[in-house]
């Protein structure tokens, strides 16, 4: 489905630059026809097709997981041919899809950057499609990055190994003691491997050389701060694009119905500004 959907998209992409071709030079098609090129029948088909397409992913009141997902750039001209053709209709149905499918459209990053382009369509933020996608980034954004991370307040970290071996025993009794920096274990070589592929696997806040003196060799662990940092880039990131969805805001009647958002989303930024 995904890839019929991004096939559609260039195709829609290359007929947009063909439109916009025909739209600037003012000639055949004018002459021709009296509607606007954004309202030709490939145009309008091409949108028609590509925005039932993504609301196909919707079945029995659910959404199918999707084999992968869509960049900001497709997201914008799906929208923004939709918009020019007067599929305004399929938009908000593709837009209620998108709410509900952040595997197939990521709502703290890919809605933002669309939707930074699509506000420069004169009249589209307007649009009920426009305030969906809108709220629904704004909301993703808030809730994981409405105040800064806590800065932790002990060596506790996340413990899951996905391994009942008496070693791993050891590795999560580790990671749950509060106090614990630093552990060692003298292993033979295949079970330090062992230890290492579990915590590169589960992406453990663990940091691990080995040492070797002695018989068995020594697994040395010592406990970081990654997932922290992961989080304050995160944050830092989120902040960037609320400054976006800010600048974005919906127009018209939509204005109002988002209003408490928006405000929102200046209060986290102000937040972060003063952090």
């Amino acid at each position: 489905m995904c890839e019929a959907l991004a096939a559609r998209t260039g195709a829609e992409k290359e007929d947009a630059d063909w439109v916009e071709d025909d739209w600037e030079e003012g000639d055949a098609l004018e002459e021709e026809d009296d509607d606007p090129p954004w309202e030709s029948g490939r145009a309008r088909s091409l949108g028609g097709a590509t925005l039932r397409d993504l609301v196909a992913l919707r079945a029995g009141g659910t959404v199918r997981r999707a084999a992968c997902s869509l960049g900001d750039a497709a997201v914008r001209d799906l929208f923004a041919l939709a918009w020019r053709c007067g599929l305004t209709g399929d938009a908000a149905r593709a837009a209620s899809v998108i709410v509900q499918a952040p595997d197939v459209v990521a709502p703290d990053r890919t809605l933002p950057a669309a939707l930074d382009q699509l506000h420069r369509e004169e009249g589209l933020a307007e649009t009920a499609a426009y305030a969906a996608l809108w709220g629904c980034a704004a909301e993703c954004l808030l809730r994981r990055s409405e105040t800064p991370p806590d800065e932790p307040r002990d060596w506790k970290i996340a413990s899951d190994t996905g391994c009942e071996c008496p070693h791993c025993a050891k590795l999560r009794a580790f990671c749950e003691d509060a106090a614990a920096r630093v552990a060692r274990f003298p292993l033979r070589e295949e079970l330090r491997r062992h230890l290492e592929l579990v915590i590169r696997r589960y992406r453990l806040d663990v940091d691990h050389v080995t040492e070797r003196k002695g018989r068995p060799y020594t697994l040395v662990c010592t406990k970081n701060r990654a997932s922290y940092e992961r989080r304050l880039t995160d944050y830092a990131e989120h902040i960037s694009h609320m400054g976006s969805l800010i600048r974005s805001a919906p127009g018209g009647e939509q204005a109002a119905r988002r209003g408490s958002d928006r405000e929102r989303l200046r209060e986290a930024v102000a937040t972060a500004e003063r952090s």
